[in-house]
């Protein structure tokens, strides 16, 4: 896997790669994780524990919500890796005071 001009949004997967998204690091959050690949309701709700894994055909948009158990004091880490090595993608964030979730949205680009 290869960040796209130096994005951890945009990401590049070789013919075959699967990408692997997984929180690596978590305070105050609810148990589940909501992936959406390409607006569909797959890969669908995970424990944060597992891993989401998900291999491409063509370019695809990867939506993930995380969601706070408290009022403020949240905050996580995810990093998404390709299973033929490369770069790795780490994204962190601080809940803001009653915020309830927070959403990030990757793509992911086939490699030529």
């Amino acid at each position: 896997m290869t960040k796209k001009n130096g994005s951890n949004f945009q990401l590049i997967l070789n013919p075959k790669e699967t990408a692997t998204v997984k929180v690596v690091k978590s305070i105050k959050l609810l148990d589940k994780v909501s992936y959406s690949l390409n607006g569909g309701d797959t890969p669908g709700e995970l424990p944060k524990s597992q891993p989401c894994s998900i291999s491409i055909d063509s370019t695809s948009d990867l939506g993930v919500s995380i969601f706070y158990a408290e009022n403020e004091g949240g905050s996580f880490t995810i990093d998404v890796t390709g299973s033929d090595g490369g770069d790795t993608s780490s994204t962190s964030d601080i809940q803001q005071k009653d915020e309830a979730f927070r959403s990030l949205s990757y793509t992911f680009f086939l490699a030529e």
